[in-house]
């Protein structure tokens, strides 16, 4: 059976990310083995933007399993057939889908107003917290260990919060 999965912010070849968001070295090198790890190919990867920083880590993606969908974020500035011509089956600006009895919105930079269940996101990089608005996960590879999170885990964690009201920025804690 098929899985979907959450990454974002991979920012392949960023080197300044190195010291924004405190990353090893060789962090490209712990995404890719983590990634190629857990992800079959029938698996389909949603990235949340900001996926390489050049042309040539761009590369990195052909090399990634599954079906990858990449969300744009404010560093992809590349037209949507670029994406596709490197590794992504589908590019957009945001994506709702209806998912483990969820409606949800997966974005790269948080919503604070929408009309869906949930929004997902990424873009803050676990650095800050927004108080009220509508349900929001912002994802941070820097707190997932550099490894995708499936998205039935992500809506299994998240459903109490949502069933019992609660708004604002959720943590899967």
């Amino acid at each position: 059976m098929s899985k979907f999965w959450i990454i974002t912010d991979t920012h392949f070849g960023h080197d300044n990310i190195i010291k924004y968001c405190n990353r090893p070295e060789n962090f490209a090198d712990i995404i890719v083995n983590n990634w190629n790890k857990m992800i079959s190919e029938n698996d389909t990867v949603i990235h949340l933007g900001d996926v390489a920083w050049n042309n040539e880590s761009l590369k990195i993606i052909e090399k990634l399993h599954g079906k990858k969908m990449l969300v744009l974020g404010n560093h992809d500035y590349k037209s949507l057939s670029y994406y596709t011509n490197h590794g992504f089956d589908f590019v957009c600006n945001q994506l709702a889908m209806t998912m483990f009895g969820m409606d949800i919105i997966f974005t790269h930079k948080p919503l604070i107003f929408h009309e869906h269940d949930l929004n997902i996101c990424g873009h803050l990089h676990g650095m800050i917290n927004i108080e009220g608005g509508n349900p929001c996960y912002s994802m941070a590879i820097e707190e997932t260990k550099y490894k995708p999170l499936l998205l039935e885990y992500i809506c299994n964690k998240l459903r109490p919060k949502l069933d019992n009201g609660e708004t604002g920025m959720l943590s899967l804690e």
